[in-house]
C-alpha cells in the first residue's frame, strides 16, 4: 500500500508514472560507536524502518548532456512536504579538470535536500559521466530523523541508487558504499562508512560485521537466538551535520592527532615526516596515519605475523589499549594550553577498547548461534553481551563523551527493568 501510495502521488506532482522505485534501509549499530572513521570493524544491523525513492529520467531526450558544459535539472520532493519542502537543483556533467563539480552543495545550510544532491553528486563522479539526464524523484521515510538510525545516509544512499538506475550504471556494493560514505562528507561531517555499507549489504535477521581494512568486506553475524533489541527515542534530537564543528568533527580531529601522536611516541614515525629516510612504511603511516594503523604497526613490530589480523583479536588490542598512557606524556609535555579541550588519551582509549568490545561481542555471538547450547549457556552469553554494552555506553559517557543526561538515564532505566544490558547507538548526543 506504501509504495502504491507512492506511485500514485508521483503521477500527481509530476504527470508521468517513475521508472523505478528504490528502498534504503536505516540501521541500528549494536556495538563499535565512533570507530569506523578510526578503521576498525563495527556491528550493525539494518532496520525494517527506511527511505524509498520513486524516481524518472526526464522524458525529453534533449535534457541528456553530451559535454562538459551541459547541465540537466534535478526535481526532488517529499511525501511530508510540510517538513520537507520540494527543491529543484542543476547537475553537470563530471569534469575531469576539477574545476566544478558535478552538484553545488552549501553545507552551511542544512537542508534536507542536500543529502539527495550527495548522492547524485557521488554517483556523477564516480561514473565520469560525461552524459547525465535530469531527473524527478519522491521520497518517503520511516526512518525518524535526528535518532541515530541513520536516516541521512540512507537518502544518501537512496538518492546514488536512483540516479544509477535512471541511468543505466552499474557499480559494486562496495564501490557504491565507499562512493556514498565519501560522498555524504559534503554536507560537513567527517564519518566513516558503517551507515553507508550496512544500507547496501543488509541480511535478514543478521548483523553484520563491516571491516574497512585491507578492503571493505561485510560479513553477517547471526544475532543471538530467542533474544529482542529494543531501540528507545530519547526524543534529543541528535543533528550531527548542524553540530559537526564542535560535536562530531571535533572527535574525528582528536583520534587523528591522537594516532599521529601515539605513533610518534611509540617510535613508529620518523621525527619529521619530511625525513628523507623515513621507511616505505612510515611514511604510508604518516599519509593515513588512524588509530587502526598505529595499532597495525606496533602489533605487526612486536611478533603478530599479521598485524591487520591482529587488530580483529580482542586480546591483541587490549595490550595496545596499555599503550595509551604514552598520550598523556608526550601531550602534557608538549601541547599543556589545550589539554582541556583536546581529550587525546581519553578519545584513544575509548577507540580501542571498543574495537576489542566489538570483536567479544561478535564472537559471543556466533558461539550463541550453536543450536546445541543449553538454556543456561545461552543465559550466559546475553549476560556477556549485555556487558559489553554496558561496557560500551560507559565509554561513549565517559571516554568520547557523546552522550546526554537523557541517553544515561534511559540506559539506567532499562538495567533497572532487567535488560541484559543498553547503551546509546548512532552518534550520540542525543538520539
Amino acid at each position: 500500500q506504501r509504495y502504491r501510495q507512492l506511485v500514485e502521488e508521483f503521477v500527481a506532482l509530476y504527470g508521468r508514472s517513475p521508472q523505478y522505485v528504490v528502498r534504503a534501509p536505516g540501521r541500528v549499530n549494536l556495538i563499535g560507536e565512533h570507530i569506523d572513521y578510526a578503521e576498525f570493524g563495527v556491528l550493525p544491523v539494518a532496520l525494517n524502518r527506511d527511505i524509498i525513492v520513486a524516481c524518472s529520467g526526464s522524458s525529453d531526450d534533449s535534457a541528456a548532456t553530451s559535454s562538459l558544459d551541459d547541465t540537466a535539472m534535478v526535481q526532488v520532493a517529499s511525501t511530508q512536504s510540510m517538513l520537507y519542502p520540494a527543491d529543484r537543483f542543476t547537475v553537470r556533467s563530471f569534469d575531469a579538470s576539477g574545476r566544478r563539480c558535478a552538484v553545488e552543495i552549501d553545507a552551511t545550510q542544512h537542508q534536507w535536500s542536500n543529502y539527495v544532491k550527495c548522492g547524485i553528486r557521488g554517483v556523477i563522479e564516480r561514473a565520469r559521466a560525461t552524459a547525465i539526464r535530469g531527473m524527478s524523484m519522491l521520497v518517503d521515510g520511516t526512518v525518524p530523523p535526528g535518532t541515530g538510525l541513520s536516516s541521512s545516509s540512507a537518502l544518501v544512499v537512496a538518492s546514488a541508487v536512483a540516479t544509477m538506475a535512471v541511468h543505466g550504471w552499474h557499480f559494486s556494493r562496495s564501490e557504491l558504499a565507499t562512493t556514498c560514505m565519501h560522498a555524504e562528507r559534503y554536507v560537513g561531517t567527517n564519518g566513516g562508512g558503517m551507515d553507508q555499507t550496512c544500507s547496501l549489504f543488509a541480511e535478514k535477521d543478521h548483523a553484520l560485521f563491516i571491516r574497512f581494512k585491507p578492503a571493505l568486506s561485510a560479513a553477517p553475524t547471526p544475532l543471538p537466538p530467542g533474544s529482542a533489541m529494543v531501540i528507545v527515542n530519547s526524543l534529543v534530537l541528535s543533528e550531527k551535520a548542524t553540530n559537526a564543528d564542535h560535536q562530531f568533527n571535533m572527535r574525528v580531529l582528536e583520534t587523528r592527532l591522537a594516532a599521529r601522536i601515539l605513533a610518534r611516541a611509540l617510535g613508529l614515525l620518523a621525527p619529521s615526516s619530511d625525513d628523507s629516510d623515513a621507511s616505505t612504511d612510515e611514511a604510508a603511516l604518516v599519509g593515513a596515519c588512524t588509530l587502526r594503523s598505529v595499532a597495525q604497526a606496533w602489533l605487526a613490530r612486536n611478533g603478530y605475523a599479521d598485524g591487520g589480523t591482529a587488530c580483529e583479536d580482542a586480546d591483541a588490542l587490549g595490550r595496545v589499549l596499555a599503550l595509551t598512557g604514552e598520550l598523556a606524556r608526550v601531550y602534557l609535555a608538549g601541547y599543556p594550553v589545550a589539554v582541556d579541550r583536546l581529550k587525546l588519551r581519553d578519545r584513544a582509549r575509548h577507540v580501542y577498547s571498543e574495537a576489542a568490545r566489538v570483536c567479544r561481542f561478535r564472537r559471543i555471538c556466533i558461539e550463541a548461534a550453536d543450536r546445541d547450547a543449553s538454556a543456561e549457556q545461552q543465559h550466559a552469553s546475553k549476560l556477556l553481551l549485555g556487558r559489553l554494552m554496558n561496557e560500551s555506553h560507559a565509554s561513549c559517557r565517559d571516554d568520547y563523551e557523546c552522550s546526554c543526561p537523557e541517553l544515561d538515564l534511559l540506559t539506567e532505566i532499562c538495567r533497572k527493568h532487567n535488560a541484559y544490558g543498553a547503551r546509546l547507538t548512532g552518534a550520540g548526543w542525543g538520539g
